[in-house]
Formats: structure tokens, C-alpha cells, sequence
């Protein structure tokens, strides 16, 4: 049976990343537009699972702990940046069906 104590470090893994994701969004996004709520929450939720995916790759790893919170916290901030050509996609073409109604 899967106790809480199990799931903690995951847990802490993905709001490690988060908190990486959201640092590399407001660095960026001085430079551009203002921000919208979805487009924060659709890379803090690409953050995590960046985050996530690079916690199980140390895992398996067997890396230093001080390792993987350092390599989790730079693919959160890393990966919604990786990945922004493709949620802009999905934003933008959201972003404009509402601007022809």
C-alpha cells in the first residue's frame, strides 16, 4: 500500500519545478505583453511535469539529492521555455476565436 511519506518527495520534486517554472516566467515576461491567467497555468502544469519527469530520471539514476533538486529546479525553469512554440499554439488559437466573437 502507497503511504503519503512516499509520495513526498514527488511532491516536493513538482513544487520545486513549479517554483522554477514561475521564476523563468516572470523573467520573461517583462520583456513581452502582459500575462494571462491560462498562459501561467498552462506552464506552471508544463513546469511540473518537466520537473517531474527529470525527478524520475534521477531516481532511477540513484543521483544525490542535492543533485536532483538543483537538475528539477532548472528543467522547471527550463522546460515551459522548450516547450512555449507549441502552448503558444494552443493559446493563441484559443486567444483568437475569442477575438472574432
Amino acid at each position: 500500500m502507497l503511504k503519503l511519506a512516499d509520495l513526498l518527495p514527488t511532491a516536493i520534486a513538482i513544487l520545486i519545478s513549479a517554483f522554477g517554472g514561475t521564476a523563468q516566467l516572470f523573467h520573461s515576461s517583462s520583456k513581452r505583453k502582459k500575462l494571462t491567467l491560462k498562459e501561467y497555468g498552462m506552464k506552471i502544469v508544463v513546469a511540473g511535469f518537466v520537473g517531474f519527469v527529470f525527478f524520475q530520471l534521477c531516481a532511477y539514476l540513484e543521483a544525490n539529492s542535492n543533485l536532483t533538486i538543483v537538475i528539477v529546479g532548472i528543467s522547471g525553469f527550463a522546460g515551459p521555455s522548450a516547450l512555449t512554440p507549441l502552448i503558444d499554439k494552443y493559446i493563441g488559437a484559443d486567444e483568437k476565436k475569442d477575438e472574432k466573437k
